[in-house]
């Protein structure tokens, strides 16, 4: 490393940060008539008073740009009194929170804290001009809505619980099968030409609390931490990795997701059950469309009516006219009729059964089964279908059924990517590679490849932000489709 070019970078980058900082404290002196004063006290973090005001990380950042470098007892923090406070926000102050997902140049600040001082990366925008005549600085920041791979990270870090004295916590076993389904991905990657990955490996059980792993020297050093496995601990990371413009991933835990509006840094991979039915009724909409016929709302008497409500408002929103039949299990069999008089023969119907009883949907697969020989239907069900044990598996390739899934692994002969992996576990370990084993192959060709638009082995991963400021949220759904023929598609 050539001094003369590092001090020359470091010059550079202190002062775009010092323009910033003065220009964003500038704007906000003009504007405290719209703002309220919060001191923080002893134990607070940037993160919990956010969310006591309703706010992001991000947007206390925008707010409040010194607090980039983090707070301690004492401080004074501008709290937007109004939304009308909360919008106005400049592109000046933006360029203090830019994503990782924009290219930027690293280079080396110092922060004193209550604790002494500490170096870090700072986070400086490629695409900012400083002027040192009229010290202001020109900021273009796309809004980075949508990330769907081609990250190409060399430094990652694993936090993760791979050790366990409790015979009763399995968590670390599923996460070995993670880390080592993440390592033969690494491997691929680099018989692919890719260089210099570097993993940084800390086991959780190795702390007595999860916020001392901050005193790892290389924590901070990571472009992307993966992990930790429960929300809990993966809210008390956040924040201050957030302060580093460091980016997480939650790979196990749907509980995540609550954190997703408040966090700009986090990248949600479990898919709430709530955005599987939403992809489920969407495509059963886009089905009664194409076949032109009124689909069917198959639904058990007595029992929630949640998923049935959300079905009937997306029809009524697209002017699609429907049929419903309604029914208890004691019933039997004279269900068939009332199905059949609400179906016509010419036509291909979507059928939406919203229950994940198993009971009832057992019993709704039989009778569709029998309506199956006198008309055509297509069968939509939900997520925890997959699971059931007591139905046929033939029923439900002679109803067509389409479910939408986080993970589904297509053992068809179609994906030799999957194959190569089988073959390679085997040899490593002498058993077949499980679903923690290809979401581990599959993050890391996510987060260490180069190339856009992954569909993985096991999942796609398309992440998207909901609101601007907060965090994004793994939005790709598999769509499985039963086919008459006895095969299995996966999209």
């Amino acid at each position: 490393m050539k001094n003369n070019g590092f001090s020359s970078a470091i010059l550079k980058a202190t002062l775009l940060l010092a323009a910033v900082i003065v220009a964003s404290t500038s704007l906000i002196s003009q504007q405290r008539e719209g703002y309220d004063i919060h001191i923080v006290q002893r134990g607070e973090t940037l993160f919990k008073i956010g969310r006591m005001y309703g706010l992001s990380t991000i947007q206390m950042i925008e707010h409040n740009p010194s607090s980039k470098f983090g707070i301690r007892k004492g401080d004074t923090l501008y709290i937007p009194s109004s939304p009308e406070t909360v919008a106005k926000t400049s592109s000046k102050a933006s360029a203090m929170v830019a994503t990782s997902a924009t290219p930027y140049t690293a280079a080396t600040a110092t922060s004193t804290t209550a604790t002494g001082t500490a170096t870090h990366p700072a986070v400086v925008n490629a695409n900012a001009s400083y002027t040192e005549a009229d010290s202001t600085v020109t900021i273009q920041v796309p809004e980075i809505t949508e990330i769907s791979g081609g990250q190409g990270y060399h430094r990652v870090g694993l936090v993760l619980p791979l050790t366990s004295y409790n015979p009763e916590d399995n968590n670390h076993i599923a996460c070995l099968d993670f880390y080592s389904g993440f390592l033969l991905g690494v491997k691929n990657l680099q018989e692919s030409g890719a260089k210099d990955i570097e993993l940084n490996i800390y086991d959780e059980n190795n702390y007595a609390k999860i916020e001392d792993v901050q005193n790892e020297n290389s924590f901070f050093k990571n472009e992307i931490i993966v992990g930790p496995v429960r929300s809990a601990n993966i809210e008390k990371l956040l924040q201050p990795l957030g302060e580093k413009g460091i980016r997480l991933i939650s790979p196990f835990d749907p509980k995540g997701a609550s954190l997703v509006d408040s966090c700009s840094n986090l990248l949600q991979v479990p898919i709430s059950e709530k955005e599987l039915i939403s992809h489920t009724i969407d495509l059963f909409c886009k089905c009664a469309r194409e076949s032109g016929s009124k689909p069917l709302l198959l639904y058990e008497k007595g029992s929630d009516t949640t998923y049935l409500k959300q079905a009937e408002r997306r029809l009524a929103e697209q002017g699609i006219e429907f049929n419903e039949v309604g029914y208890a299990i004691l019933e039997g069999r004279t269900v068939e009729w009332k199905i059949l008089s609400s179906l016509d023969t010419m036509s291909r119907h979507a059928v939406f059964v919203p229950s994940n009883s198993e009971a009832f949907v057992n019993d709704a697969v039989r009778n569709l089964v029998l309506v199956a020989e006198r008309r055509n239907v297509e069968l939509f069900g939900l997520p925890k279908w997959k699971n059931f044990n007591t139905i046929d598996p033939l029923s439900y390739h002679k109803l067509s059924l389409t479910l939408s899934l986080q993970y589904w692994a297509d053992y068809s002969g179609r994906n030799p990517e999957l194959e190569k992996l089988i073959y390679e576990y085997r040899a490593l370990y002498g058993c077949e590679p499980n679903t923690y084993v290809m979401q581990g192959y599959d993050m890391a060709k996510f987060l260490l490849g180069s190339s856009t638009g992954i569909h993985g082995i096991n999942g796609n991963m398309l992440f998207k932000r909901k609101n601007p400021g907060s965090g994004f949220e793994n939005l790709a759904a598999r769509e499985v489709f039963y086919l008459n023929n006895l095969d299995i598609v996966v999209k």
